[in-house]
Order: structure tokens, then sequence, then C-alpha cells
């Protein structure tokens, strides 16, 4: 008996935390992000055409090195990382813009967790008003469908997915040095292979965070992005749907991005 299990699942529960707001983040299995209020699949990364804002007054003649790291954590733990570093992360009662010495308490602190990990750090060092991209990823290949034949799974239909970070960004320096940083950054990481009830078969589970946004911080100094918890795809997709997700299997993410002025001298 031949028959073709097409094995796709799409799941809308990813958050990201973006600017003074919240904006809805894709997460995707197979080859497809699905993104809320969007028909069809969304393309990952690639290059994004930014406009500085109308009100900023540019200041010319340097360059700016921006570096944006992308945190993944236990959302168990995050209260106690919290206390170890010393602040809570994020408006209304916690910080957004950090010093460099918090930025590096924070990385820190990371390196000491086992429920924590640096996803991704990515640098960039462009002209102040000049867009820059710059990215980090490694493809994964994987198939989408599958024959049965003699008793055999045969798999077909290879697909291909860059996963990784990206940073797309366009700093400007305001004639009072302050910079303003039009950017766009994105994550995708390949978080499981779930395998599909009573095939045998499995499919990777991929995980993106982006957000667009404007921020305007001190030079030498980053903010703090803090995205909500994310519940992963199988705990609303496995044979016991209504059973409870473990603290340590949901996640809680978080994106620092820091920019300083670098005079070209």
């Amino acid at each position: 008996m031949k028959g073709i299990v097409t094995c796709l699942f799409v799941c809308l529960c990813v958050v990201c935390v973006s600017g003074l707001g919240i904006m809805p983040c894709g997460a995707q299995v197979g080859g497809e992000i699905m993104q809320p209020g969007i028909a069809g699949p969304a393309p990952l990364g690639g290059p994004m055409e930014v406009e500085a804002p109308a009100w900023v007054q540019f200041a010319p003649g340097a360059n700016v090195w921006i570096e944006a790291v992308f945190i993944e954590m236990d959302r168990g733990i995050t209260r106690d990382f919290e206390e170890g570093i010393g602040f809570k992360l994020s408006p209304p009662d916690g910080k957004a813009i950090l010093s460099a010495e918090e930025k590096e308490k924070i990385l820190s602190f990371v390196e000491e967790l086992e429920e924590a990990r640096i996803l991704a750090s990515l640098t960039v060092l462009t002209i102040a008003g000049q867009q820059a991209q710059t990215e980090q990823v490694e493809e994964i290949t994987y198939p989408t469908e599958y024959d049965y034949k003699d008793g055999t799974i045969i798999p077909g239909n290879w697909e291909t997915r860059d996963v990784g970070g990206i940073l797309n960004v366009t700093p400007i320096i305001s004639k009072d040095g302050l910079i303003t940083m039009v950017l766009m950054p994105e994550v995708t990481v390949l978080s499981e292979w779930l395998e599909i009830d009573g095939t045998d078969v499995t499919q990777p589970i991929f995980k993106t965070w982006n957000t667009t946004t404007t921020v305007h911080i001190p030079d030498g100094t980053a903010f703090v992005l803090k995205g909500a918890p994310f519940v992963p795809l199988h705990g609303s997709q496995s044979s016991n749907p209504g059973e409870e997700v473990a603290p340590e299997d949901q996640k809680t993410h978080l994106v620092i991005i820091s920019a300083k002025i670098v005079q070209a001298k």
C-alpha cells in the first residue's frame, strides 16, 4: 500500500516585545512561516529597505558599531535570573536601557546558567545613515512528504531552511550625539524533531523571533527586548493536548542590542 503522509504543523504562539508594544512573530514547522493576519508564507530575513524618521537631524562622518545578542532561558528561572543580575528587565517596572556594565552582567550570568543560552550574537560596523545587514546561518535540509513501500518509509519533497541570526539596521547619529537605530533583528532556531504519532516519522520544529522597530539610545549603551513566554508546539499538538507544559519547556527570550560611535580617525 502506498500513501503520502504530509507532515506540516503551524503554530502562532511566539510573541516578541517591540519598542513600546508587542508584535507577533512566526513559529514554523517545515518550510513556511505563518504570521497572524498574513495570508500564506512570509519570507525569512533578506534585505529590508528602511528609511530614517523625518525628524532626525544627521551628524555626518562617523561609523557606528552595532551588536545584537539573542538569549533564550527557561521561563521558570526568570525571577531568579533578575535577582541574580540585580534588576528587573523591561518596563513598566524594569530596565529597558542598559549601561555597558549592566549588559556585561547579563551576559556573564547567562554563561553560568544551564537553563539559559545565547542563540546568536551578531555585530556590524557601518557608516551613520547607511543601511547594513549581517547574518550567520546554516542550512537544514529535511523531507516534507513520505511514501510507504514494502513497509519502508521513503522520504521525499526535500526542502532547505536557513537557521541562525540576521541583523538589519540603519544607524543615525543626531547632532547631540544620540544614536537612532531603524532595525530588524531576527533569529531562527531548530527547536526539536517532533515524532508524528503512529507514523515513525519526525519533522523539524523551527522557531523564529523578529521585530521591526526604531530606538533612540545614548552612545555606548544598549537596550533589551523581553519576549513573552513561548509554549512549545507539542504542548498543544500532543496525544494529551490538555496536559500542562512543564516550566522548563516554556521559554523566555531576550534581545540585547548595543550601539557605539566609532570615529574614523
